[in-house]
């Protein structure tokens, strides 16, 4: 087999491999698990109650990702935000070994509220 053949052959192995690990991690990381692990841990960041009203969707294609539909942030009952729809672009290297690292953040339509 020529170097190109092998070149080639690794390729179409490293691009198969990385959808069906993309493909698994979809299965495992489902929209409501995404969505209950989400509001929980931006919750406690912030120190706020974070809710998501709407859908969440786990994307593949073009760009590793999650989006969410309808946030609210709550302090002492009061909405402090508002986003209609939020894109959250990860990287997929770090995500496949348990890290967290965004490499896009997209929010429409953002109210933010000042509270005395």
């Amino acid at each position: 087999m020529t170097n190109r053949k092998r070149t080639t052959l690794r390729i179409a192995v490293a691009v198969l491999l990385t959808i069906i690990v993309l493909i698994i991690l979809v299965l495992l990381f489902g929209a409501k698990a995404l969505r209950a692990r989400f509001e929980a841990t931006v919750s406690r960041t912030l120190g706020m109650d974070v809710r998501v009203e709407g859908g969440a969707r786990v994307s593949v294609l073009p760009v590793f990702g999650a989006s969410f539909a309808d946030i609210t942030v709550k302090s002492g009952g009061a909405d402090v935000a508002t986003v209609a729809n939020m894109k959250i672009g990860l990287k997929l290297l770090p995500f496949l070994i348990g890290k967290v690292r965004i490499s896009r953040l997209e929010l429409a339509r953002p109210v933010i509220s000042i509270i005395r």
